[in-house]
C-alpha cells in the first residue's frame, strides 16, 4: 500500500523461481525476431509470348525474400503491337512459383494499355516492379530506348488498386 500511495502504481508480485526461465524465453524470442525473414506471399507475372504461345512469366516469385523492405525487379521485354496502335501489358497475381505457367484470366490484376505511337519507335519495354513488405505493388513501364515513362500503376494490400493507371503521353 505504501508503494501505491507514494507512486500511484500497484506493485506486481513476481515469481523469482521463474525469472531465469522468463529471461531465457525473452532472449529466444529476440533471437528469433532477428532471424525471421520476410518473403513475398504471392507471385507477380506478365503475359508473354514464347514460341508463339501466350503464357505467364513470373517476375516476382512467391517466397522471394525482401531486402531492405522491398523486392525490386527491373526487366526488359520485347513488345508486340496489337495492330491497332495499342500495346497491352497484362499482369497476374498467383501462388505459382515456377518461371512460366499457363495463362489463367481469373488471376489477372491489371492490363496496362498505351498508344504505341506515343511510345515512339518502341521495340523493347523496361518494367520496374516493386513489391514492398507492407504489400504495396508498383508497376512502372518505360521506353527502354529513351527512358521515357509510359505508364504506372500502384496496388495496395491484396491487389486493391490504389491509384488509377497513369498513361503518360
Amino acid at each position: 500500500e505504501k508503494v501505491y500511495d507514494k507512486y500511484g502504481i500497484k506493485p506486481e508480485i513476481f515469481e523469482p523461481e521463474l525469472a531465469i526461465a522468463k529471461g531465457a524465453a525473452l532472449y529466444t524470442l529476440m533471437e528469433l525476431n532477428d532471424n525471421l525473414k520476410q518473403v513475398a506471399s504471392k507471385s507477380y507475372a506478365l503475359r508473354v509470348i514464347v514460341e508463339g504461345e501466350e503464357i505467364c512469366q513470373n517476375i516476382i516469385v512467391k517466397n522471394w525474400q525482401f531486402y531492405e523492405g522491398q523486392i525490386k525487379v527491373i526487366k526488359e521485354f520485347g513488345i508486340v503491337d496489337n495492330g491497332l496502335g495499342r500495346i497491352n501489358l497484362s499482369f497476374y497475381e498467383s501462388d505459382h512459383t515456377e518461371y512460366f505457367y499457363p495463362v489463367d484470366e481469373s488471376l489477372k490484376i491489371v492490363t496496362i494499355s498505351f498508344d504505341s505511337l506515343n511510345a515512339g519507335l518502341l521495340t523493347v519495354i523496361q518494367l520496374e516492379i516493386t513489391l514492398t513488405v507492407d504489400g504495396n505493388l508498383n508497376i512502372c513501364c518505360k521506353n527502354y530506348n529513351n527512358g521515357k515513362q509510359l505508364a504506372e500503376v500502384n496496388f495496395g494490400v491484396n491487389s486493391k488498386l490504389i491509384s488509377d493507371i497513369t498513361n503518360i503521353k
